[in-house]
């Protein structure tokens, strides 16, 4: 298969040394998991996926926050509340960890595995062990039902392409809130006196 660029990609996880292990569970979405294998090695996550065949966008007046993945959610999640889509990494098939930058900006190596997964920041369900420098060939994976044929778009909220890590938007509301009640009561504390 070839992604948009032209690019040929595998099903399933990278052999030993030959590239970037991709996995996209949709989680709270439910339309299952897939894993593709990005030939060699990138500049930034947002590359290896994009040589995956998933494309993305960000959200509008967000630069840096992907909402969808492959077209997931549609439409596009802008205002997460409850679910978004997480990037996670997973160093020699050890458990995954949430990534501390930005999809633009963390660089990818044979080997590396990364994970994308939509909802409330859990990590994918697909277990790393056996992906990446194990070596281990994951099982050619159907094209999921969700995929259509043509351009689609991958955007994961919480993730900067700039690198710099953006807060999921229920994080940001609630620190809104909070600051706006301490606010209240200051305001509400000098009028009394």
């Amino acid at each position: 298969a070839k992604a948009a660029d032209g690019a040929a990609w595998q099903p399933g996880a990278c052999p030993a040394g030959q590239g970037v292990t991709v996995v996209m569970d949709t989680g709270t979405l439910g339309l299952g998991s897939e894993t593709r294998c990005a030939p060699g090695a990138y500049g930034s996550v947002l590359e290896a996926t994009k040589a995956v065949g998933w494309s993305y966008e960000f959200r509008a007046g967000f630069p840096g926050m992907v909402c969808q993945l492959d077209g997931q959610p549609d439409p596009c999640n802008g205002a997460p509340a409850t679910a978004y889509w997480s990037l996670w990494q997973a160093a020699d098939g050890a458990a995954w960890s949430y990534a501390s930058v930005g999809a633009g900006n963390l660089a990818v190596a044979a080997d590396d595995v990364v994970g994308w997964a939509f909802g409330p920041g859990q990590a994918p369900a697909v277990d790393p062990a056996g992906l990446g420098s194990a070596g281990a060939v994951g099982s050619a994976a159907a094209k999921p039902s969700w995929a259509e044929p043509g351009p689609t778009a991958l955007v994961v909220a919480g993730q900067a392409e700039s690198g710099r890590h953006v807060l999921p938007l229920v994080v940001t509301a609630g620190l809104v809130a909070a600051v706006a009640l301490a606010g209240g009561l200051v305001w509400r504390r000098r009028r009394r006196a």
